[in-house]
């Protein structure tokens, strides 16, 4: 007979002398059919008035009985030394006192009928004592996260794909030349960049404004040649270039007027002009 063999004799053995269950053990489970890699400790324990008079010992032991009832699914053999044994405490462990406390009901074996069905009575009211608390908490919260009707329920979460709306064919052609216009000023084209719908959001915001193509196109010139928006300059600290800063509501209508300058052929306000080519001015000494 292997080891692990004597091991589950010796536990079957010892269940013959009654089992211990802890009560309201769903409040603790996390995995169902199998062990749990871990269980649940629930913050409002130390609200319990039960367990705040358990000594420091009995609620050290408690959790360790806690850990037991996932292994042993909730059939810890009724023997005090083996739990302390199993649990490796350096102080004897006092079942009686969990189970006066509520936490532990102790099932007596099959040939003491009339002192399981005394223990199964007493399991009974305490589980329903210990988890009143539990299942008002719950009931509170199916109510209040309960839907409601279908005519008056909230709007599901977008799903993938556009989430734009409804569009004209004409928007749907803007936002995809938008896009590759875009890429092609800057120079991005050799690289995997997706518009994305918050982008597409912005730019068809302000197409939506009344703004033309020309005036998308003449932000996206100035802006490519502008040493400061690219972030060529010794004093910018970085580029302006990126899509959502140029497309951006507070921004847009400033680029459009410092795109229309350029076009002008304002040397004072046209960064693409050569230095040789704006006028030369003269101070006084």
């Amino acid at each position: 007979m292997t080891r692990t063999q004597q091991d589950l004799q010796d536990l079957q053995n010892l269940q013959t002398l009654g089992t211990i269950s802890v009560v309201g053990w769903t409040n603790f489970q996390h995995y169902k059919d199998r062990d749990p890699p871990w269980i649940k400790l629930h913050c409002k324990l130390i609200d319990n008035f039960a367990y705040t008079l358990l000594q420091d010992a009995s609620r050290s032991h408690l959790m360790g009985i806690w850990v037991l009832a996932a292994r042993y699914h909730n059939a810890i053999p009724n023997h005090a030394e083996w739990i302390a044994r199993r649990l490796q405490t350096t102080s004897p462990v006092d079942l009686d006192v969990l189970v006066a406390a509520g936490f532990i009901t102790i099932s007596k074996s099959v040939l003491a009928t009339c002192q399981q069905s005394a223990c199964l009575e007493t399991e009974t009211y305490t589980e329903e004592t210990y988890t009143e608390e539990t299942e008002t908490e719950t009931a509170s919260v199916a109510a209040a996260t309960k839907p409601l009707p279908k005519d008056v329920s909230t709007p599901k979460k977008p799903t993938k794909g556009r989430t734009l709306g409804p569009q004209t064919v004409e928007e749907e052609e803007f936002l995809a030349w938008v896009w590759a216009r875009w890429l092609e000023v800057m120079g991005y084209q050799d690289r995997k960049l997706r518009c994305g719908i918050a982008r597409e959001k912005i730019a068809l915001a302000r197409f939506r404004e009344g703004h033309t193509r020309e005036e998308f196109d003449a932000v996206l010139t100035w802006a490519s040649t502008d040493s400061w928006m690219r972030g060529t300059d010794p004093k910018s600290s970085r580029a302006y270039d990126d899509f959502d800063t140029l497309f951006r509501p507070s921004n847009f209508d400033k680029y459009v007027k410092r795109a229309g300058d350029a076009r002008k052929g304002d040397p004072r306000k046209d960064p693409r002009l050569a230095a040789s080519d704006r006028p030369v001015t003269f101070e006084r000494f």
